[in-house]
């Protein structure tokens, strides 16, 4: 690859390319010069309206700090700043906005693979959760049997409503521990009538 120099002639050809191309995109997105300006300066470059006016017309160069932050605030790749038509100019916008929506892509695959592990883990809890549930709904139908069972055995109203107390206590706290999550491997054992 060989290097020629550059002489003024071709600086200033750049400047002025430069400068056309960043009057243009200013204008696209409403700004005046000192609207651009006041955007430059909120990130710390600071260029004056008059400033701005030489850059645009190739009369003052410029250093790749300005032609970074005036890419950023223009919205577009800083090669676009030096391109010489408004297809080149495009076809960079276009492959930015790709690379965008590829990273956009990316982050919607990964929300979606995260949002099904979590619905397979709300379902596995909420299989779990039924099956508890029918094991109390059995154990409650249990209870009914034990009253009228205690009651034909003689056994005292106060006794029996206190055992039905202390086992429907312990199915309350099984149902409890797996809505929060904490399901035992197996029911605690609760004393049968």
């Amino acid at each position: 690859m060989s290097v020629r120099n550059i002489d003024e002639s071709d600086a200033l050809g750049v400047r002025k390319l430069f400068g056309s191309n960043v009057r243009e995109l200013r204008q696209e997105l409403g700004l005046t010069q000192q609207g651009l300006s006041d955007e430059l300066r909120r990130l710390k470059v600071h260029l004056t309206q008059t400033m701005i006016a030489k850059l645009e017309r190739g009369d003052r160069p410029t250093t790749v700090e300005e032609a970074t932050v005036l890419a950023l605030v223009l919205e577009v790749p800083i090669q676009t700043l030096f391109q010489r038509d408004s297809l080149s100019r495009l076809e960079s916008e276009v492959d930015l906005a790709l690379m965008e929506l590829l990273d956009g892509v990316e982050q919607l695959a990964h929300a979606v693979a995260v949002y099904y592990q979590r619905q397979a883990a709300l379902i596995g809890s909420r299989e779990r959760l039924n099956v508890m549930a029918n094991e109390a709904g059995v154990q409650v139908k249990e209870h009914r049997v034990m009253k009228d069972s205690a009651v034909y055995a003689g056994l005292d109203h106060n006794e029996v409503l206190e055992r039905l107390h202390q086992r429907r206590t312990a199915e309350a706290q099984i149902l409890e521990r797996a809505l929060r999550g904490d399901f035992p491997d197996s029911p605690p054992r609760v004393e049968k009538y």
